[in-house]
């Protein structure tokens, strides 16, 4: 349907009515409808939407609900520090480098101290992004093509996608939160189609934004407005020099006014930034993307995932980011229309620019060598030159991500596609065709059901009695200390959303960035030392050193000790010379015991 008038001129009485604008209920009716699709797409999240949050117990989803709890205490307090000894107590760690989505954070704290309810608000947080990651891409395409409905479908497209929604499975919120990639870009042909420099400082805006919520996603916003650029200056339009200045240095003056004093922060601790180490070509390449498994679905798809075994086995490290069936069945019938004779493309070279952005995109996805068919080739990518040039460009880590790019950039594929193809169809046919798309680009994500973890129903009632407590701290069994460099332990997550309830600082937990330093230091504590590896012990020898323990005890003052059975075998013999370990040489006291947990304290 392409764009008729926004407004409608009517008479009353033989004279020209004022003109109705016609474009906000269609917008709302977009909104309506991306937030169906979030919460089809997240099922059962609707069932559980104010007491539980997407992930499983040992994905990245608790960390991601700490963050907003983490914001919402720093800002009760006044603390505007990028520190914390809330978790890996009683250690001082930063939180410059930590991935804690400022931003996304910030709000759920904004909507917590209205309902009071931080899985609720979380959840808020989490619809409102993917439904604005959907819009600002709806209205961005809508601004090449404009032709809502395709914009619509193309949007649904990006914003709820495979590697999307294998994110969600995993609770890695800073990487679903999308919004940022379009926004950036609309504000950008906004800009150029309008002449207004206030869409140069949205762009700024929208780049700071990204900056303080995640780096990963603020490297992607910057690369495809610049790439864009770029590209369509040289495929579809021209722009002076000039001009570009201009829009670079309002946009840059605006970034700065508003993420400004995070760089500052980040100089000023640039010690802190060497003590991480930088992961190895090695390292990233172990996730990479891969054209298979472009022509394929994950194999978490409810219905067809038994087809990603197809040609060869699947792998996580592989990429997951399927273009999905609707994609597919557009594609192949633009090229049966497009072989009749005069039925050329009114948008082709805008389809051709958009296809050679999204392969733009893609090769960096392979990360430094071109993966084909499950097979290292050994041909170096665009990775590999830029790690050369800059080390730290490793620290992007998994190269498949940019297959968020590349999927934005399919986006604009299809809006063209959809463009020519549904002119061929009556006014009338137009909407079940249109419908039919937008039901295959749901259950192109199908990945039902999603593990929902409880947050404030369906939990040991233990946390609740711990918070009425405001003594000593919390240590957690099996005891773990992740970082995205090295992990200790098991999994430390889960003792991070436990502690969103009790609010006690907890002895272990995950950090995004932790320096090796204290990687060192928990090692060299013999208490923890065993803890960490209490599987792995010789049972007779044991350190139960007084002093050490006494030491241990003074230092990390654990007032509440916690044996997570979900998280470990209770019957097993390790754990129960740990349970023996915390009884007669902690010296800490049987307090309660449940079906999820048996908890210890130390009076």
């Amino acid at each position: 349907m392409s764009d008729a008038s926004s407004f409608e001129v009517s008479t009353v009485h033989g004279k020209p009515a004022a003109p109705r604008d016609r474009r906000w209920p269609a917008e709302l009716a977009v909104i309506a409808l991306y937030a169906v699709s979030f919460f089809i797409e997240t099922y059962p999240l609707v069932r559980h939407f104010a007491s539980g949050i997407v992930g499983g117990y040992e994905s990245d989803a608790p960390i991601f609900l700490w963050n907003a709890w983490e914001w919402d205490k720093k800002f009760r307090a006044a603390d505007f520090s990028f520190s914390t000894t809330d978790v890996l107590y009683p250690h001082a760690s930063s939180l410059l480098l930590h991935t804690h989505t400022m931003v996304d954070s910030s709000f759920a704290a904004a909507i917590n101290a209205v309902t009071g309810n931080l899985a609720l608000s979380f959840n808020i947080v989490f619809l409102l992004t993917g439904v604005a990651a959907a819009y600002f891409a709806y209205r961005f395409f809508y601004l090449m093509t404009k032709n809502r409905v395709a914009a619509f479908l193309a949007g649904q497209f990006f914003a709820f996608q495979h590697l999307w929604a294998v994110y969600v499975l995993f609770g890695t919120r800073n990487l679903t939160s999308l919004w940022y990639l379009p926004a950036a870009l609309c504000a950008a042909e906004l800009r150029r189609q309008k002449k207004l420099d206030g869409f140069s400082a949205a762009l700024g805006l929208v780049a700071a934004l990204a900056f303080l919520n995640d780096f990963i996603i603020f490297v992607f916003t910057v690369f495809s407005v610049a790439l864009y650029s770029a590209i369509m200056h040289l495929m579809v339009r021209r722009q002076e020099l000039r001009d570009w200045i201009r829009q670079i240095a309002i946009s840059g003056l605006a970034f700065f006014a508003i993420a400004g004093w995070k760089i500052h922060l980040l100089a000023v601790s640039a010690t802190g930034v060497r003590d991480i180490a930088v992961p190895t070509t090695q390292d990233v390449d172990f996730y990479h993307a891969d054209i298979i498994n472009l022509l394929r679905p994950a194999h978490f798809h409810a219905l067809w995932g038994n087809l990603s075994t197809l040609f060869r086995d699947a792998s996580l490290t592989n990429g997951n980011d399927f273009i999905g069936f609707a994609f597919l069945l557009v594609l192949a019938t633009a090229l049966i229309i497009r072989s009749v004779p005069g039925q050329a493309m009114k948008n082709g070279r805008m389809a051709a620019a958009f296809a050679l952005l999204a392969g733009t995109a893609l090769l960096m996805s392979f990360g430094p060598y071109l993966h084909i068919w499950g097979w290292n080739t050994g041909i170096p990518m665009p990775h590999y030159f830029l790690n050369g040039i800059w080390p730290q460009f490793n620290n992007l880590r998994v190269p498949l991500r940019w297959l968020f790019v590349a999927m934005l950039f399919l986006g604009g594929v299809l809006a063209c596609l959809l463009d020519y193809v549904l002119q061929f169809f009556s006014r009338r046919i137009r909407p079940i065709v249109a419908g039919a798309i937008y039901a295959l680009l749901l259950l192109d994500v199908f990945f039902w059901p999603k593990n929902i973890i409880p947050v404030t129903q369906g939990i040991s009632p233990i946390y609740q009695t711990m918070a009425q407590d405001p003594a000593g701290s919390v240590l957690e069994l099996p005891m773990a200390i992740g970082s995205g460099y090295f992990t200790l332990g098991a999994d430390g997550s889960i003792a991070m959303l436990h502690q969103t309830i009790h609010h006690h600082p907890i002895i272990g937990g995950s950090l995004s960035r932790l320096p090796f330093s204290l990687k060192d230091s928990y090692r060299a504590e013999p208490v923890i030392k065993y803890m960490l590896a209490y599987r792995d012990h010789d049972p007779d020898d044991i350190d139960t050193d007084q002093a050490a323990i006494q030491k241990f005890l003074a230092t990390y003052d654990p007032r509440y000790i916690i044996f997570d059975k979900q998280m470990a075998d209770i019957g097993g013999p390790a754990e129960q010379r740990l349970l023996d370990y915390v009884q007669k040489d902690l010296r800490a006291d049987f307090f309660y015991e449940d079906s999820d947990v048996k908890v210890f304290k130390k009076e």
